[in-house]
């Protein structure tokens, strides 16, 4: 299991052609995916700004608001069982020691109480949080290591 912040699902859900090859290579780990209740609220709100932005201002593929909900609710499947609250002490804690807002403290404090990798693309959480947050690529390449270190663990064992 990995715990994911609502751009990583934006971006699995939303063409952006600088962040979704390597969700899309996330994706194809088969990983279950995780985050706490405010995921809903910020991925409903980046999908609100792909139907606002102008063309020549997004980042990304065009969505309307049929569009939008499709994808909330392919995002259910993805994530909707494993949503977990976490402990406002934790949050605030980590918000206080790390500079970090409130929600972006979510996330850390999930992640850190599930012992799971927090997968991201924002510099700030990768940053405050090294030993927790992982950017998308990094998880493939730890998935590969551990799938290449299981191989030879059994081929020795045999």
């Amino acid at each position: 299991m990995i715990v994911v912040d609502a751009m990583i699902l934006a971006y699995a859900l939303v063409g952006v052609p600088e962040h979704t090859p390597a969700v899309n290579r996330l994706l194809d780990l088969d990983l279950a995916w995780a985050g706490p209740p405010l995921w809903r609220n910020e991925l409903r709100n980046v999908l609100l700004q792909y139907i606002w932005v102008p063309e020549t201002d997004r980042p990304g593929d065009a969505v309307t608001l049929g569009d939008a909900q499709r994808k909330m609710h392919l995002a259910e499947t993805l994530i909707g069982e494993r949503t977990f609250g976490v402990e406002s002490d934790a949050v605030l804690d980590i918000a206080q020691t790390t500079g970090l807002s409130a929600y972006d403290g979510e996330y850390v404090a999930l992640a850190q109480e599930v012992d799971v990798p927090l997968v991201t693309t924002d510099g700030a959480i990768l940053q405050a949080v090294p030993d927790v947050a992982v950017r998308p690529d990094d998880i493939t390449v730890l998935s590969r290591a551990r799938e290449e270190h299981s191989k030879s663990t059994r081929s020795a064992a045999q």
